[in-house]
């Protein structure tokens, strides 16, 4: 398997433990139908949309005491708004949890890579340069992006 997908499925497999994160794609979701993408965030448990997907967006690569690929991810949040229920608070709590979460995060045992940016820019693995609202199709949704930094350690085959 690839470095890529083994941390990717780490990622989504991370974000799906978060309780009530709703629907999780591991891939950026796409369709001339919109109904049909609607339909794919749909979460069946509170009739809302309310989900997440993932994408790759860059992979810059370094060389220090060996070759370092940066990984940066995007994860991309949605949820139906609805005043009478106070979504933005929920939505506002949700990010919270994500970012703790992979601030937190520790890599599988014997895993090459780290939810962290290298070199060290002080800055955490998690940023959130979006909260808005969006039209999701018709819906109106609370939305974010997160940007998730994941450094992977290649000890390529040296001539």
């Amino acid at each position: 398997m690839s470095k890529y997908l083994e941390i990717r499925n780490d990622i989504r497999d991370r974000l799906k433990d978060v309780e009530g994160i709703g629907v999780v794609h591991g891939y950026s979701r796409y369709t001339t139908n919109m109904s049909q993408y609607i339909k794919a965030f749909l979460d069946k448990t509170s009739s809302r949309i309310n989900g997440w997907e993932i994408s790759r967006k860059r992979v810059p690569e370094s060389l220090g005491t060996a070759f370092f690929r940066e990984h940066h991810f995007i994860l991309r949040g949605f949820l139906g708004l609805n005043d009478a229920d106070a979504t933005d608070e929920l939505f506002q709590v949700k990010i919270d949890d994500v970012c703790d979460l992979y601030r937190q995060a520790q890599p599988p045992q014997g895993a090459t890579w780290l939810y962290r940016p290298i070199p060290d820019s002080g800055e955490s693995c998690v940023q959130v340069p979006v909260i808005d609202e969006r039209l999701f199709g018709a819906v109106l949704c609370h939305y974010c992006e997160i940007n998730l930094v994941v450094t992977e350690r290649i000890n390529p085959t040296l001539l």
